[in-house]
């Protein structure tokens, strides 16, 4: 609502500012953003959740002392039980790196060689793909290198959008416009092919991996399943829509089918697939923005639906609301029990500390149902920080993007992009990596699903209070 006095701009600046932690524009009121007491006193300081990482960084820029594996917790749901502290670790990884900026990561395991690779994109002297190895499931690393130089030594291949391990040591990255590949399990990689533009003579932008199906008997590829999304019109206005596409390569990856404009997925973009227990194949979708959004030209308001295929990828069911806003950039892994773990990051929801900081996560929900369902009530939140930073700077805190693999002994190794050490002083938005080892509970839970039967776009379902976890 437009006060006397306050032109436009100020009230698009004070609802941004106010609604990236959740606050404000939709209901909250101002009562979150109050620091202290109500008698003007400073509240004693809470101890830092179990999986905060505030509390296990070092400054940027500053010597890093935090070094390796840090003891963590990852905080599980029990509906209207008590919450519950899962043994886990942490490894600020991106912090050791000699680069400023690290971001948009994607993790694969190679079991014959049993060796996992992290790729990034960071910078020095642009931001350019760089990756590193590990040979004993990730308790050490090599020293970043870049993925691919060019004939003078500099880096050329920007990101490892799509990094998919194929088998028998081959790997492909897409990215908008050129496929890459590597023979070598990681080591070397080559320009591969050109990426087809869309039927219609469209751009189709890349970000998840691809689906690998593969002979049951042979092991070899038959064929890669690949989405991308298509933008339309011009974004933060009404008309503007993403189109998610999926295609298709019973080869190696260098020629395609025709995509399919999947109908389902008009408003869907960054579209990852995996393969349930049932056959089935599920899409988690990241949905655009809803129109109580219009005006902020931010995206991290953008939510997430899933979508099921019954008949290998060429028709879809329409979209399964998971959140309405706020959360996005998922990735998924079918354990072997059959049940499918869904990781994302949270940007906006969370309600705002007591000191008026935003806050922001990386969470996981289960399926046990091929992806039919999704359990809200028994999430797990596997990361959370604050934002250091106020006055229209508030989402340089935000995470981004979130790959896991399974590694043989069980346990999920999850990595994720974090701006948590981004500090007042900066004047650009710098981002790193950070890993999370850790296991999904088995024990039973209880039979609570509010949240899950909670509409779509309610408080409820959208909305979290982190000082409500004791």
């Amino acid at each position: 609502m437009q006060t006397k006095g306050t032109t436009e701009m100020e009230r698009r600046n004070f609802l941004k500012c106010a609604s990236l932690c959740g606050a404000g524009l939709l209901g909250l009121g101002t009562a979150a953003l109050t620091a202290g007491n109500a008698d003007g006193t400073n509240q004693k300081a809470s101890p830092p959740l179990a999986c905060d990482i505030n509390s296990k960084i070092d400054p940027r820029d500053a010597p890093w002392t935090h070094l390796g594996w840090q003891k963590h917790g990852v905080v599980r749901f029990n509906g209207s039980e008590a919450r519950q502290t899962l043994h886990a670790e942490l490894y600020f990884i991106g912090g050791e790196w000699e680069y400023n900026n690290s971001q948009m990561p994607y993790l694969v395991y190679i079991p014959e060689r049993k060796r996992l690779i992290l790729a990034a994109s960071v910078d020095k002297p642009a931001t350019k793909a760089t990756a590193v190895f590990s040979d004993d499931f990730g308790k050490t690393w090599t020293k970043p290198t870049r993925m691919h130089t060019n004939t003078v030594g500099n880096p050329d291949l920007g990101a490892a959008t799509q990094l998919t391990y194929l088998g028998n040591g081959k790997l492909i990255i897409g990215s908008e416009s050129r496929y890459w590949s590597s023979t070598d399990f990681g080591q070397t990689w080559t320009d591969y092919a050109p990426v087809p533009l869309g039927s219609e003579g469209k751009m189709m932008y890349p970000w998840d991996p691809m689906l690998v199906d593969k002979d049951p008997e042979t092991g070899k590829v038959i064929r890669l399943v690949e989405t991308r999304y298509k933008e339309n019109g011009r974004f933060d206005t009404p008309e503007y829509f993403s189109q998610g596409c999926v295609r298709f390569s019973t080869g190696d990856g260098k020629t395609w089918s025709k995509e399919i404009n999947v109908p389902q997925w008009k408003g869907a973009n960054e579209i990852v697939l995996c393969r349930a227990k049932n056959g089935d194949m599920v899409a988690a979708c990241r949905t655009d923005n809803s129109i109580q959004f219009l005006g902020l030209d931010n995206d991290q308001f953008s939510g997430l639906a899933t979508s099921v295929s019954k008949d290998n990828g060429y028709t879809w069911s329409g979209p399964n609301p998971v959140y309405a806003w706020g959360r996005h950039h998922p990735h998924m892994i079918t354990m072997p029990d059959g049940d499918i773990v869904m990781t994302y990051v949270v940007r906006n929801g969370y309600i705002a500390d007591k000191n008026g900081l935003c806050r922001f996560g990386i969470e996981a929900v289960v399926s046990k149902d091929n992806g039919a369902t999704w359990d809200l009530d028994h999430k797990y939140i596997l990361a959370s920080n604050n934002s250091t930073m106020k006055n229209g700077r508030e989402n340089w805190g935000s995470p981004q993007s979130t790959s896991s693999v399974l590694l043989p002994d069980g346990s999920l190794l999850t990595a994720f992009g974090t701006g948590v050490r981004n500090v007042p002083a900066q004047t650009l938005w710098k981002m790193d990596v950070a890993l999370v080892k850790w296991r999904p509970d088995s024990k039973p839970v209880d039979s609570q699903d509010t949240l899950r039967r909670a509409p779509y776009s309610s408080d409820l379902r959208n909305k979290f209070d982190l000082d409500s976890i004791p």
